[in-house]
């Protein structure tokens, strides 16, 4: 168990059922966890960075499964994915399609 860490799901839906479409709640997020100025860009960097890594890893590795109820984020920024059961081609199926990543 990662502590100190929320799916980006509950973070979004603290701000409304629209969360996911707005672009302030993951800032609003860590602002909230990162209270000076300093705190909060290490946070933004941390996130900007394991995000960049998180695509590139999951594309790599061919994870599927991939939404905000599967992908958590640290107090500290740091982006990770907490569901492997879909990956290295083992995708879901949509009747008789393999659903794309």
């Amino acid at each position: 168990m990662v502590q100190e860490s929320e799916t980006l799901r509950k973070i979004q839906v603290e701000h409304g059922l629209a969360g996911s479409f707005k672009d302030r709640p993951i800032a609003e997020w860590l602002q909230k966890h990162n209270p000076t100025e300093l705190e909060y860009e290490r946070a933004v960097d941390n996130f900007t960075l394991s995000c960049a890594g998180y695509c590139v890893a999951t594309y790599v590795l061919g994870v599927g499964d991939r939404h905000n109820d599967n992908i958590m984020l640290t107090h500290h920024g740091h982006m990770f994915h907490i569901d492997f059961g879909k990956f290295l081609g083992d995708a879901q199926m949509f009747g008789s399609i393999k659903r794309a990543y």
